[in-house]
Parts: C-alpha cells; structure tokens; sequence
C-alpha cells in the first residue's frame, strides 16, 4: 500500500507488479497531476481541471517546486503517473471531491478508483490520581520554565525542560498535576527532546528533559509538576506551578480560531484581514497552530492570542479553555479530505470554510459548519460572521450538528481495508491459479529443520498444508 511517492521513485509501482504483489496507492494530495500538489498558480488561486494554460502550469511549478519557467514537465509527469498508476489493484481517495478532480485528469482509471474515507480518533489526556504520601520529595531535580502562554479564560500552555540528575531520562515521565482532596491528579504532559540541556549538562542521558503542553486551569487550585521513574514518583518544592487567575470580562465577544499551520495555502492572507479589520468589540481572535506567515506571525494585538504548535490531545482543552464559538479553516486550495475539520467535530465546535475541495463538500453534506464561496476575501468572510451570530437560533442548530455528528473513528476505517485488502487477495489467488502448496510449505518447514526429524518434518508440512487450505477455501468461500 503506498501512500505517497514525494522524493522516491515510481519504480515502486513496477517493482511490486513485476513480484505479483498487490498493489494499492492512495490519493493524499496532488502530487499525482503536478508537483505543485496543491494545485494553486502563482498567485494562490486554484487551478482548476478545466484549465488549458500551461504557462500558468509552469509558473506555479516555478514557486511551489523550484522548476525553471522554461521547462514543462507536467505533460511527462502526467504520462509517468498514468503508467505507474495503471499497476494498481486499487487507488483509493478519501473523498467524493478528490475522486472527481483526479478522475478529471486521469479518466482511465475510473473502475480501480475507489473513496474510502478518513478515519479520524481524539484521545483525551488520560489522567491518574496519587495520594500526597506517595510522592517523594526529590533533591537531584533541575527544572526551567521557557514558556508560559495564557489561552482565554481557562487555558495555560507551557513548554520548559525538568530532569532527575544521575538518570536517563528518556525512562522519566512528567505530569503536571493540580491537588484535589488529598490526591494529586497528574496529566501526562508530552515530551521534546533538548539539545541544548545535552550540550549545557554533558549528558545524552538529558535528551528527553524537555516538555510542553496546554492545561486547564482553575481559580484557588494548587498546581505541581511531578516525575515518575521506575513506578515511583517524585517531586521538589522548586516544581511548583503559580498560575495567575485569568480576567473574566462580562462581555458579548465572540471567541474565533484558525486551526492548523498557517501559511497562505490555509487561507493565513485572509485571517490577518479579518483580525487587522475585524472589529475589536466584537471578536477575540485565537490561531492554534504554527505560524508560517510572517506578517501574521509578528501581529501583536489585545484581541488577538497565538498557542504555537500544539498536539492533537490537547485541542479540546485549547477550544474549551478558549470558549470558542467556530474554527475557521480557510484552505484555498481542494484538500482531499481535510483532518482539521474532523478534529474540530470531534470537539463538537462548528466550523467556517471556503466551498472548495473536500472541506467545502463535507461541511455542505453534513450541515456542521457553513461555508463562504471561493474567492472570499477577508472582509467577506467577516460580514459571513456577522450573519452566523445575528442568526443565533440558526447557529444553535448548527452547534447542536456539530456536537451530535458522529466522526468515522481509526477502527472503522480499518475495517474498511481489511474488507478491501481481502477481495485483493481473492481474487489475486483466482488470478495466480492453484499452487503446489506442498512445495512451498516444504519451505517453511526448512527454517528450523535442524531441529527437527524427518518424520517431524513431513508432519509439519501436512499441517500447514491443511491449515493454507482452509485458508483458500475461506478467501474463495
């Protein structure tokens, strides 16, 4: 199953027909019809399967993949990919959308062309409770805090380093922990690795010392990290966390994020109109995520509130902490199934994107979110909020879909491919014909011969005979 070819070979497709091994590829983005996968000119607009214009082709090859204007490959790259592609049992595309825009350019392979959707699964931070007395107390702690970053009314994300001396710490788990009724509760917070405290201590054993995470935080609490190794947990006064309690404004703002890396291609131009322009008495403004504009990434704003790279996990606590009322995901390009947009359903928060691509299609069938048609600039996509929350019986009903949508999970997509897999595989053995089982299970038997008589031998190779024909029987039943 090959999910991408970016920096490998198209040999891949040759290599498994030529050994008679099932083949399936996946449609992830674009790459497929240009190497400016995203599909987008010069100037970030679409280009769309209608389009004729190879200069335009050429420019975008120019700015997304470095290729000389004088050179279009795309003819080529197309004839390749048609080739290498027609090797495949299956090629699959995890939405409607995508399947359309890739049969447009390669009509050929409609009948080995099939959508099998994303599978999408939110792991909360698991948490376990530890009585006060079974912490000790820990002198051999070195500790700093490098980040302190307040999200909305409920929310601290903090990133620094913690590491237990004399010790490899990539064995040493670390928790932030708030006190509850004589129990400690500890969040298992991620772990980095630091260069840096490796070069300052001398130690590879350092590597592992960094953390970050996002945490909700709560008035009067106290609040500690902690260290386990080796089943037991440790603690030193140094750990100790003081948050600061959080300004609740009785007001009507209304609280907006931009999910995932910002870059002009997730719509990053128009999300620096709509908080520049935006009016400062009516919304506050979050990006979650890494900041790939620079005019975006420099705005300093009272309204406006940046979290840094973050991890899935911590999503729920960021949109809850942050009282978020829509994500806007504002993609300019077609994604061909778009994880942010289930990410933000599985925190059971509408969402606002542009009518394009998977995100387009699935907020339109689903009734989840609403959408803006492509081309919107920022001041449209504002007058578009404005409406959503004059309209507060409609975007209840929308709130209400959203929480209540039920997201295809990892397992049920799973599932999906093993029933796929399996087909294959049938028919793959009605393609190859019978095989003289006995001649190749004479081979398997061959590994650990040495151990074995001859009697054990030919035993062992009627079992496994018996047991690949209730196999083939199952496979062809």
């Amino acid at each position: 199953h090959i999910h991408h070819v970016i920096g490998l070979s198209l040999d891949l497709f040759y290599a498994a027909k030529e050994r008679n091994i099932p083949l399936v590829y996946t449609v992830h983005d674009f790459y497929c019809i240009s190497p400016a996968y995203k599909l987008l000119d010069e100037n970030d607009q679409y280009i769309a399967p209608d389009c004729d214009d190879m200069d335009r082709w050429k420019r975008a090859l120019t700015k997304y993949a470095g290729y000389s204007e004088t050179v279009n490959i795309i003819p080529k790259w197309r004839k390749e990919f048609l080739a290498a592609l027609r090797n495949c049992d299956r090629i699959i595309i995890p939405h409607e959308s995508g399947k359309d825009i890739f049969l447009n350019y390669y009509p050929e392979l409609r009948n080995i062309t099939k959508v099998i959707n994303h599978g999408t699964d939110m792991d909360e931070h698991a948490s376990k409770e530890v009585s006060i007395d079974d912490i000790r107390d820990c002198q051999e702690i070195e500790y700093a805090m490098d980040h302190m970053e307040y999200l909305g009314r409920a929310c601290v994300g903090i990133q620094g380093w913690v590491l237990m001396k004399n010790v490899d710490n990539k064995s040493v788990k670390k928790y932030i922990a708030s006190l509850d009724n004589e129990k400690w509760v500890l969040v298992e917070l991620e772990q980095d690795n630091r260069p840096d405290i490796v070069n300052y201590f001398g130690s590879e054993n350092y590597k592992c010392s960094g953390f970050h995470g996002f945490y909700p935080i709560q008035p009067g609490k106290t609040y500690q990290l902690i260290m386990e190794y080796e089943n037991q947990y440790y603690t030193s006064k140094k750990l100790k966390l003081t948050f600061e309690n959080q300004k609740t404004e009785s007001n009507n703002k209304r609280n907006v994020a931009f999910l995932g890396g910002m870059v002009p291609e997730k719509g990053s131009k128009i999300a620096y109109d709509m908080i520049t322009k935006g009016d400062k008495d009516k919304y506050e403004w979050y990006v979650f995520g890494a900041i790939g504009d620079q005019a975006l990434h420099d705005l300093n704003q009272s309204n406006y509130h940046k979290s840094g790279v973050y991890s899935k996990n911590d999503l729920e606590t960021m949109i809850q902490g942050c009282d978020i009322d829509i994500i806007c995901i504002l993609s300019v390009w077609p994604e061909t199934f778009c994880y942010t947009l289930s990410e933000s359903i599985l925190c059971n928060t509408p969402v606002l994107v542009i009518d394009l691509g998977a995100q387009g299609a699935r907020v339109s069938s689903n009734n989840y979110g609403f959408t803006v048609p492509y081309g919107a600039d920022g001041h449209v996509v504002l007058q578009k909020l404005d409406d959503i929350f004059e309209d507060s019986e409609k975007y209840r009903e929308i709130k209400k879909n959203a929480t209540e949508y039920v997201e295809k999970s990892v397992v049920a997509m799973c599932s999906e491919y093993k029933v796929l897999y399996e087909s294959i595989l049938k028919t793959d053995i009605l393609r190859m014909g019978k095989h003289d089982n006995k001649l190749l299970l004479s081979s398997l038997v061959l590994v650990s011969r040495d151990s074995l008589s001859k009697a054990d031998q030919r035993q062992s190779i009627s079992d496994y005979e018996q047991q690949l024909q209730v196999l083939n029987a199952e496979l062809m039943g």
